[in-house]
């Protein structure tokens, strides 16, 4: 009983002071899909378009890549063939300078310069490379 006296109670003082419908809107408001559909139509296009992009740059880049890749798989083959002595080492000699040529033309095509190979072997590690000798640890306890 008291809560509907709580809930009466509001409607009675607003059906008084003059308004009949207390919860009915003033001016009914009217919704216009346009500006929804026009940004809903902006999002497709955007995403049609960075999809073709992205499409478009990872082509370039496996191209890049099966490039690169391929000429390496040659390389590999010259040197098994040498080493199985299918090849000799003048053969090798010159198709691995041929190799070279055609990498670096097309490095230089792509606006890369080409590193150049070294006949000199890698210095070996010396003692500045080397890990750092670990103190022995000592026991905890007594032991």
């Amino acid at each position: 009983m008291l809560m509907a006296l709580l809930i009466q109670a509001p409607a009675d003082a607003l059906a008084l002071a003059g308004n009949p419908a207390p919860f009915t809107p003033i001016a009914p408001k009217t919704f216009d899909p346009t500006g929804v559909l026009l940004w809903a139509l902006v999002l497709i296009v955007a995403a049609v378009v960075g999809s073709l992009i992205i499409a478009l740059v990872r082509d370039r880049y496996r191209k890049a890549a099966a490039g690169d890749a391929h000429d390496i798989g040659i390389m590999e083959h010259l040197r098994r063939l040498r080493a199985s002595g299918t090849m000799t080492e003048q053969e090798f000699q010159a198709a691995r300078a041929r190799l070279i040529d055609r990498v670096s033309a097309s490095m230089n095509a792509k606006g890369r310069t080409p590193a150049q190979p070294s006949d000199t072997p890698a210095p070996a590690p010396g003692p500045a490379d080397a890990a750092p000798a670990r103190k022995p640890q000592q026991p905890n306890g007594p032991g």
